[in-house]
């Protein structure tokens, strides 16, 4: 005579899917009833962030200017007198995400120095020689620069950056004891694209809204 058993180690796969199913369902039913808790939580998050981000700080290091500028002006033949003041002060402008969502703000360490070396490369490279009051005459014209506004920037689009930059400067020119000769206000807008665009890419995009403002300003005071 033949016996024949078996031994159950566990329940079977159709009964372990009867089991099991249930605990699923009860897990997707517990997701959803906590959905308004999950995504009120991911916002309060995201909120926190942004504000904390928010404050992150970018500065524009000044750089100082390459001593082959002041050969060229030297060698010059048209003596200017340049006085420089610059309006803006503290924070120029931000940084996006999304276009939209504050990302930080950027400020221009020394703007002052960093305007008068652009506007004494400007000058050498037009042909002048800028000199102090002290070192000519009455008759030597007096270019007098201001910057006015400053606005520098940069908006995150997923794998790059888009900068701006916007520099609005004003001229007078006149001599040492004279009525001003001519006014003039000018205003020039950049936009470039970057992969990284931080400090030292916003640095060029300022550097260069600078100097398109202050080349069509001085073309349309002394070029005149």
């Amino acid at each position: 005579m033949t016996l024949e058993f078996s031994i159950r180690l566990g329940p079977s796969s159709s009964n372990r899917s009867r089991q099991t199913a249930p605990l699923q369902d009860l897990s997707q039913h517990q997701i959803i009833k906590r959905l308004p808790q999950i995504i009120l939580k991911s916002l309060l998050n995201l909120a926190v962030f942004l504000a904390l981000v928010g404050c992150a700080q970018t500065k524009i290091p000044y750089t100082s200017q390459a001593p082959s500028i002041y050969e060229l002006a030297s060698a010059n033949q048209h003596p200017v007198i340049l006085e420089t003041a610059v309006v803006p002060s503290g924070t120029v402008g931000y940084q996006y995400l999304f276009i939209v969502l504050p990302f930080g703000y950027v400020e221009i360490e020394d703007l002052s120095d960093t305007f008068r070396q652009i506007a004494y490369e400007e000058l050498a490279i037009a042909g002048y020689r800028p000199v102090s009051k002290t070192q000519q005459n009455e008759h030597t014209p007096v270019i007098s620069l201001t910057l006015m506004e400053m606005q520098l920037g940069a908006s995150d689009l997923l794998v790059t950056r888009r900068l701006f930059a916007e520099a609005t400067i004003s001229a007078r020119l006149a001599l040492q004891r004279g009525a001003p000769i001519r006014t003039l206000e000018r205003t020039a807008q950049v936009y470039r694209w970057s992969r990284y665009g931080f400090a030292p890419q916003l640095e060029v995009a300022m550097r260069e809204g600078l100097r398109q403002a202050c080349r069509e300003v001085l073309a349309g005071t002394l070029g005149s």
